[in-house]
């Protein structure tokens, strides 16, 4: 049970059977590619999430004025029917010992009875992509929906308020009729163009990317525990670098400059002390962070604490410090006042 965003069940299957899944994956791969869209981006070579953005990004510039219905199914790994999904399968794969194969996989990890594709399978994201491909047809062909793409479960539609209206209410009636599926009320919505659509974590505008608050909240959390660990001497900061680079790559492709920044600078102030007065240099990544400091240490800079700076005694005002002689017996830190007769050697001139 994973708890990153919502609690989800992840299936971790015997090393034999993910060599079983792997093999049955290359055969069907070029049989669902012939049957997908140009805009579904999801387990597919050359697309992915970052494309799908780009694209959604490109429908966005298109439709300014317009607006956008973001639709999401409800629980849809956990509500996949098994028989009208082996009527897929069998329609796009003609070899049969290949779909009872397929079948027995299916059925072997059920969510409830005759429901169900298990999440961390690598059959279970081709077969659930390849069951709302009918949804795809559905939209793109015989209702001509142009601006359209989906990503899994998520899709984006764009056009005027009326026409996404009533898309709404076409895609609610065939998920149910024609897939056993339905929307997700919470998640689907209906959104100007202008204010943003929300898709895969982030927010695309016409003229930038930004990352919903969830999202950096999950990214703020997983920076602090690798700060916790640098603090307690579990990283050191290669393997530290290491873990971010990836984090930081994928924000990279979005407007978070200033962000990333603003994070990376107070790692790298957990990481170790910097010298004072040197103007850091806006490194925007772990690994440019990682170099700074190894420029700073070429340059002979302590790596080490500083000193601390000698603490005025309570019992010297700053005008009498000048003037006193620290005696040969008096142990530094010494809460008892010496005489002052002893210590004194001349009147203190004034210096306010």
């Amino acid at each position: 049970m994973i708890r990153d965003p919502k609690v989800r069940k992840i299936s971790v299957v015997p090393f034999r059977d993910r060599v079983v899944h792997h093999a049955l994956c290359s055969e069907l791969l070029p049989q669902l590619e012939r049957y997908a869209i140009h805009d579904s981006y999801a387990c597919r070579e050359g697309k992915g999430q970052h494309a799908a953005l780009a694209r959604a990004r490109q429908f966005v510039q298109a439709n300014r004025d317009g607006w956008a219905l973001k639709g999401d199914i409800a629980s849809y790994f956990a509500s996949i029917p098994h028989e009208r999904l082996m009527k897929q399968v069998r329609k796009r794969v003609p070899d049969a010992g290949l779909c009872d194969l397929l079948e027995r996989i299916i059925r072997a990890y059920p969510v409830t009875e005759g429901r169900g594709l298990p999440i961390g399978t690598l059959t279970s994201q081709h077969l659930a992509n390849l069951y709302l491909g009918a949804l795809d047809h559905q939209l793109k062909d015989n209702l001509g929906v142009r601006y359209y793409l989906r990503y899994m479960d998520d899709f984006v539609a764009m056009g005027s308020r009326g026409e996404m209206t009533a898309l709404r209410q076409q895609c609610e009636d065939y998920l149910k009729e024609a897939l056993d599926l339905q929307l997700n009320p919470r998640s689907t919505q209906l959104v100007r163009v202008t204010d943003g659509v929300p898709m895969l974590g982030v927010r695309v505008y016409p003229g930038l990317i930004r990352v919903r608050p969830e999202g950096w909240r999950r990214f703020a959390k997983k920076q602090q525990s690798i700060e916790v660990a640098l603090c307690m001497g579990e990283l050191s900061e290669e393997e530290a670098a290491a873990r971010l680079s990836s984090q930081y790559s994928h924000l990279m492709r979005f407007n978070t400059h200033r962000k990333r920044c603003s994070h990376l600078a107070r790692l790298s102030e957990v990481s170790s002390q910097w010298g004072e007065g040197r103007r850091r240099l806006p490194a925007s990544e772990p690994r440019r962070v990682l170099e700074q400091r190894r420029e700073e240490r070429a340059r002979r800079e302590p790596q080490q604490e500083r000193a601390r700076q000698p603490q005025q005694e309570p019992w010297v005002s700053s005008c009498e410090l000048s003037t006193f002689a620290e005696p040969a017996g008096l142990i530094r830190g010494e809460r008892k006042r010496p005489e002052a007769p002893s210590l004194r050697t001349a009147e203190p001139a004034p210096r306010c």
